[in-house]
């Protein structure tokens, strides 16, 4: 690449007549996004003799770029999460209409229509919580065979390849098991509250 030299440390503080030493230090952190607290408490030690930023606020593009991509991934993940809802929704509804004569057996042996209705809620919470567990587990064993590898590109203009990092913060994964647990909770509700209006008779006879 025409604009990039690269050259071992050795060699550029020999040019620079820099022998020992160095202008900065670059640190990685372990998980990344405890950066900013490490970056505090290194400001603290250092005092202010020494200047400590992290990657985000020095490169200030890749922090923009990084925001554009997080919203187009959040509208992704939200058409995804809607899909995901009606599929919940739509076996819910398929599943009372299989079981109408056992909803009619509860109900004349007494067993109330709020807790018919709490049944099918449940039982989508449930569908919701292992669908999230699931598909959490999936996604972070993913992201953690690529973070092993990287993800190598080539940006426009550049010859020298780019390795992309890979990682997903706890937060990140236990909002999503809340979403798709509430979530599937929410969409069974017209389902569960159509199972609990049946009557007896009529459930018993299949209608």
């Amino acid at each position: 690449d025409k604009k990039i030299a690269l050259a071992p440390l050795a060699l550029a503080q020999r040019l620079l007549k820099m022998d020992g030493k160095a202008t900065e230090l670059a640190l990685t952190v372990e998980p990344m996004e405890q950066a900013p607290q490490v970056a505090d408490q290194l400001k603290s030690l250092l005092g202010p003799e020494y200047e400590v930023h992290t990657y985000l606020e020095v490169a200030m593009f890749i922090r923009q770029a990084l925001q554009r991509q997080n919203i187009l991934i959040k509208l992704i993940a939200t058409g995804f999460m809607f899909l995901m809802l009606l599929g919940v929704a739509n076996t819910t509804l398929m599943s009372v209409l299989e079981r109408t004569r056992e909803i009619g057996t509860m109900m004349a042996v007494g067993v109330r229509r709020a807790r018919i209705l709490w049944l099918f809620i449940l039982e989508s919470l449930s569908i919701g919580a292992i669908g999230g567990l699931v598909g959490a587990a999936l996604g972070t064993l993913i992201v953690r065979y690529l973070q092993g590898r990287g993800i190598e590109f080539h940006a426009p203009g550049s010859q020298v390849p780019f390795v992309l990092v890979p990682y997903m913060t706890s937060s990140y994964l236990l909002n999503v098991i809340v979403l798709a647990t509430l979530g599937s909770g929410a969409f069974a509700i017209y389902p569960a509250f159509r199972a609990s209006r049946l009557r007896p008779v009529q459930a018993l006879a299949g209608q």
